[in-house]
């Protein structure tokens, strides 16, 4: 990780993080594939979506937290019976779908869902939880 921004190999292809918390603002593109998250981990660098990727969180006991903005006209599918908290200071501006498939998206900042044009959905018997928000649009449950 001494470079200044990380490429994910592109559709298919997984990154994975094992207990890492990874604090400086370096930048990651993921473009269809998956990240992948065991332990607690968080990466506070900002994340560009070209292309709708995944984020896979393990165990119901595992958690990542993503701390810098996410942008671009990709989703974010939510998958893995863990917890992913999309939380920092800056604003995501992603405009593709967010969809929570398993586990717990955990929301602790406003616009953390990007734009409103995807919409979120969450699929039946998943979690949801907000902390500290101001308001939320389009919630599809």
């Amino acid at each position: 990780m001494d470079g200044r921004r990380w490429h994910h190999g592109g559709a298919g292809a997984t990154l994975e993080l094992q207990d890492v918390l990874y604090g400086t603002a370096e930048k990651l593109t993921l473009n269809g594939g998956t990240l992948s998250a065991t332990g607690t981990s968080s990466f506070a660098g900002d994340v560009t979506l070209p292309n709708t990727s995944k984020v896979s969180v393990a165990g119901a006991k595992q958690h990542l937290t993503l701390g810098g903005e996410i942008s671009g006209i990709g989703g974010l599918t939510k998958d893995g019976e863990g917890t992913l908290t999309l939380g920092g200071d800056k604003v995501n501006t992603y405009s593709g779908a967010t969809t929570v498939q398993a586990g717990t998206l955990a929301v602790t900042k406003n616009q953390a869902l990007g734009t409103a044009d995807g919409g979120t959905t969450v699929a039946r018997g998943r979690r949801w939880s907000w902390r500290k928000i101001l308001y939320i649009t389009r919630l599809n449950c």
